[in-house]
């Protein structure tokens, strides 16, 4: 099993932090390529990849549902990539000061009963650990709130929802709620919030690897993340902050086990695989701290991380369930683009320039759909016509270019998949796809494609094609995951 083999992965894999810079060289890999023989490392890094994978492959997928050990399945998903992990220096001082977050370390023993074994990253309200429950030694994901009321509030906001979700039974593509309590440090209560442990959320994915989702892997991915969406609706829940970097991909128990006992804490090692038809991952949504009750919350939310944020959300001062949809077609775009659709900064007028971005994306704005709800200080902006003036581009032809021979390999599937994104950026909500609608959309359906691997090695030239046992490294990201 792996985790008999997790010593011997750790021992050889020692050696990443004995080399100058080898991070920043790493990262530039395609997986699953070897590295390039001119390099004054390629040796080294080599047998490192080599030696990564001389660990027995257990007879479980990704998920842990059963496999068979000798199916070509179980090869591909439980091939190793390596993340560049988020050290606990990297939180600024500043997130320490009064209201801020309590000082933790790793080994501390947290109300008697969770032991911290791995920092995981941190938010902008919390940090997350990886503990041992030290009662039936399970490993968990702890997140630990700031004490500043305007963050509590956050956190209790999440707490309700996923206490809620949980009366509705547990969703596959939801986080696993386990429980929360509060604890003190010099007199500030934090609140504590434990989760089942998961892999790399897909904005750490998506940021540091030039690796490509195979066709049908994005697939899964968009169909189960609008299946959490669907789900979460039904229950009238808005989520309000869908985005890559609160998605999550599900590890095995061993593969949990592995990284808790890894000694080295600049890295962590996934087992997983993006590239193949066959691969079986599983995705979760998480991060509530900013849902919305339909009809029961009468105190507005925040609004959603600008890149991913809906007109009628800079607009208007209502909130409803097309405001995610419009997120998860962000969502959708950079998965496939690994671009955001709208970059995003936040100077004087920054509103304004925003909804300018989206104008000259789809075209003229209505202010119609939004007249009921419409901010005061937006109604300046409409010309007499009712419109806010924007440009002529063609965005169904311009997204099918950029993914033809991209994430997707052929122009049918790349007017497939431009037809199926533009539904999510109607300008009208009434308009906008539901999740449930979207499901039932050609798209998401699986293709069965050959592997992508033989595509993105035969591209770099010098890159000899290898089998899928390479090792693929990634850049760090934050726990926060951003845009």
């Amino acid at each position: 099993m792996v985790k008999r083999n997790f010593e011997k992965m750790a021992a050889d894999s020692q050696a990443i932090d004995k080399r100058p810079n080898v991070s920043n060289k790493l990262s530039r890999l395609d997986a699953p390529a070897r590295l390039d023989s001119t390099s004054a490392d390629s040796s080294t890094d080599a047998q490192y990849s080599d030696q990564l994978l001389t660990a027995d492959r257990p007879s479980t997928s990704d998920q842990g549902s059963s496999i068979n050990a000798s199916t070509e399945i179980s090869f591909f998903q439980l091939r190793p990539y390596v993340l560049i992990a988020e050290m606990l220096n990297s939180v600024p001082e500043k997130y320490y000061d009064v209201g801020g977050l309590p000082r933790i370390n790793v080994k501390q023993t947290i109300v008697d009963k969770f032991e911290t074994m791995r920092f995981l990253g941190y938010g902008s309200y919390a940090t997350i650990w990886l503990v041992k429950n030290k009662v039936d030694g399970d490993y968990e994901a702890l997140k630990i709130t700031k004490s500043d009321p305007k963050y509590q509030e956050s956190s209790l906001r999440e707490i309700r929802f996923m206490k809620y979700l949980l009366t509705e039974g547990q969703h596959k593509n939801i986080v696993q709620f386990l429980g929360n309590f509060e604890m003190t440090e010099q007199g500030a209560i934090h609140h504590a919030m434990r989760f089942k442990v998961l892999g790399p959320n897909l904005n750490e994915i998506l940021s540091g690897s030039a690796t490509k989702f195979h066709p049908d892997v994005l697939r899964s991915i968009i169909k189960q993340l609008l299946k959490a969406v669907e789900y979460v609706h039904k229950h009238g829940i808005i989520h309000m902050d869908i985005k890559p970097g609160n998605i999550m991909i599900e590890i095995s128990e061993d593969n949990v086990g592995m990284i808790a006992k890894n000694p080295k804490t600049s890295y962590n090692i996934y087992l997983m695989d993006l590239t193949n038809a066959n691969s079986r991952l599983t995705v979760k949504l998480g991060d509530f701290g900013m849902s919305f009750q339909k009809d029961l919350d009468d105190e507005r939310t925040a609004r959603p991380t600008c890149t991913y944020r809906s007109p009628e959300s800079f607009l208007t001062t209502g909130i409803d369930f097309p405001i995610d949809m419009w997120s998860v077609g962000c969502t959708i775009y950079k998965l496939a683009t690994r671009e955001r659709l709208f970059s995003c900064k936040k100077p004087e007028g920054h509103s304004y320039r925003h909804i300018k971005k989206m104008a000259k994306m789809f075209g003229d704005i209505p202010k119609a759909p939004y007249n009921a709800l419409l901010r005061p200080e937006c109604s300046h902006i409409f010309e007499e016509d009712g419109y806010f003036p924007g440009g002529n581009s063609d965005f169904h032809k311009i997204l099918a270019d950029k993914v033809t021979n991209s994430c997707l390999q052929n122009s049918k599937d790349a007017e497939c998949f431009s037809k199926f994104v533009s539904l999510f950026f109607k300008l009208d909500p009434k308009k906008r796809v539901t999740a449930k609608e979207a499901l039932e959309n050609q798209f998401p359906l699986p293709n069965g494609d050959k592997s992508v691997r033989g595509i993105e090695t035969a591209k770099r030239p010098g890159m000899p094609s290898v089998g899928p046992s390479k090792t693929s490294i990634f850049q760090p990201s934050s726990f926060s995951g951003g845009n």
